[in-house]
């Protein structure tokens, strides 16, 4: 919406030139022909030009700020609503745990996938209505997958937009991370703290394609989503033992793409960065939570 304002405004100060010119020299003839003195006709021309000109600019202005008001309430909505749904969540998990609620790892695990649904459901449409494109969310987990994973196969727990039992059969696809350069770039800075290795994002991920390594495991990934926002599940521990090397604590990833390039290029990239880490901070409590009581339930099944 942004770039649109712009761009009218550019074209607006255009035609109002143009506008101007042609009076100009038709109040140039009249001047002439009515013996007005040059010079107060130019002054009057000018002060006129100058007047509508600040009145176009302001006018601009006022939209663009207004827009990113109205952009920033889209924004600070959809954090407090996601932040009150994961609370309640966290909430009940805690409830569920304490009374031991479930006794069958898989009922619980639907539980849960039910749950992360609705989140990406959320997220999905309120970045949809902040930016007035598509845009896609979904959460990938390391745990849910047995007792004794390890950190190198990962599963889609949920995505937007998706049948509760669709979702669950989609669990049992499993995703290595060394096939894909997004999770393999976060991966290996579990142990760095530079904060450029937090997160990938590419704006236009055919053309990353082209110019750099790119791996991913999804069959024909260019038809689904054209620029992605990959987003760490993750916590920073610091063993009092070993202060000077704290590592993180990874469970997963954050996910939003969309087909559309100039989804995340509106000049809102940081702000809708920092959204989304905070939204994944939060989901590393719930999820940390989650996914000890699922171990728990499978080896106390087994």
């Amino acid at each position: 919406m942004r770039e649109k304002l712009v761009i009218f405004g550019k074209y607006f100060l255009t035609l109002l030139n143009i506008i101007a010119a042609v009076a100009s020299i038709f109040g140039l003839i009249y001047a002439i022909q009515s013996q007005i003195p040059i010079w107060t006709y130019i002054f009057s021309i000018s002060a006129a030009i100058c007047i509508l000109s600040i009145i176009a600019v302001i006018g601009v202005h006022l939209s663009i700020k207004n827009d990113r008001i109205s952009l920033g309430k889209v924004y600070s909505k959809c954090f407090h609503e996601l932040l009150h749904d994961i609370r309640n969540y966290l909430e009940e998990d805690d409830y569920i745990c304490k009374n031991q609620i479930y006794s069958n790892a898989f009922e619980y695990k639907k539980k849960v996938t039910e749950i992360s649904i609705a989140l990406m459901n959320k997220l999905s449409a309120r970045l949809t209505e902040a930016f007035g494109i598509d845009i896609r969310a979904c959460v990938k987990l390391f745990g849910f997958i047995d007792a004794n994973y390890e950190k190198s196969m990962l599963m889609t727990l949920a995505r937007n937009e998706t049948d509760l039992n669709n979702m669950l059969r989609e669990q049992y696809k499993k995703i290595k991370v060394c096939e894909n350069t997004d999770f393999e770039k976060i991966f290996q800075s579990t142990k760095d703290s530079d904060e450029n290795a937090a997160f990938f994002f590419q704006e236009d991920l055919i053309k990353y394609s082209k110019k750099n390594e790119y791996k991913n495991s999804t069959k024909d990934w260019q038809k689904r989503y054209k620029t992605t926002i990959v987003m760490p599940i993750r916590y920073l521990r610091i063993d009092i033992k070993d202060i000077e090397e704290p590592s993180y604590d990874l469970l997963g990833f954050l996910c939003v793409d969309s087909k559309n390039t100039k989804a995340f290029s509106s000049g809102y990239t940081t702000f809708i960065i920092e959204l989304l880490k905070g939204i994944a901070d939060i989901l590393y409590h719930y999820y940390d939570g989650c996914t000890t009581y699922y171990e728990y339930l499978q080896t106390k099944g087994d």
